[in-house]
């Protein structure tokens, strides 16, 4: 079998360094995402071996040295009130779920809430937020449904500290988290200023949910000091 994930895995003991193969990573190419959505169990294992294995700063190198491929839009700044239900729950809730939900279903699933607006509100900002790990796919219909991934069924078989190594790897392939770091890593960063087509109620609003992704990633390995490289005031 021949795949992004197994064939990187394979190339390892001749290229430990992987640059090309983490900068196509970083890419988000078909090649990269598509094993994660829909990939047979031999591509996700690799994927997790491999990632695994990859030092974070390799990724974070090539994140310093690469420009980000776009600006950001308002759609690329995340907004969610819980990291672990985006990241971790609502994959363990979609097991039981294999069709899916809807985005009003996920919501109460998560937070039992009884208003529409409540649960369609929890629902679909959690489920932007596992689609940023990868973990779920949209179904257009009627009413949006959310599905898991094949990598999402796939990561509940471990706990929380086993895959949360693999998770910030596959987080770094976001923009906005790209964006920001590419700043941070070269010097300051201003988000005020990377979100200024926002309103300042938002750029406030969705602040320390950004925040709260970028300290995911950094805090508590050696590249925890660029957090000082970034100026959260608005």
């Amino acid at each position: 079998m021949s795949g992004f994930y197994t064939d990187w895995l394979s190339s390892l003991p001749n290229d430990p360094d992987s640059e090309q193969w983490i900068r196509n990573f970083l890419a988000s190419t078909e090649e990269t995402l598509q094993p994660l959505l829909t990939g047979p169990e031999e591509e996700l294992q690799a994927a997790f071996s491999v990632l695994k294995q990859m030092p974070l700063g390799s990724f974070l190198a090539a994140i310093r040295e690469t420009p980000p491929r776009r600006p950001l839009t308002s759609a690329d700044i995340p907004c969610f009130s819980n990291l672990k239900d985006g990241a971790s729950r609502l994959s363990e809730i979609l097991l039981f779920h294999p069709d899916g939900l809807t985005i009003q279903e996920a919501g109460f699933e998560l937070m039992g809430s009884k208003t529409a607006w409540a649960k369609q509100k929890y629902g679909e900002n959690h489920s932007k937020l596992a689609a940023l790990f990868r973990l779920v796919t949209f179904t257009p219909a009627k009413s949006t449904v959310v599905k898991p991934s094949a990598w999402g069924n796939w990561l509940t078989a471990y706990g929380w500290d086993t895959k949360k190594p693999i998770l910030q790897r596959v987080l770094l392939q976001d923009i906005c988290i790209q964006t920001i770091l590419h700043q941070a890593l070269n010097g300051t960063c201003v988000y005020r200023n990377l979100v200024s087509f926002l309103s300042l109620s938002t750029i406030r609003r969705r602040r320390s949910n950004v925040k709260s992704l970028i300290e995911f990633l950094l805090v508590g390995n050696e590249w925890e000091t660029r957090l000082c490289h970034i100026d959260w005031e608005a």
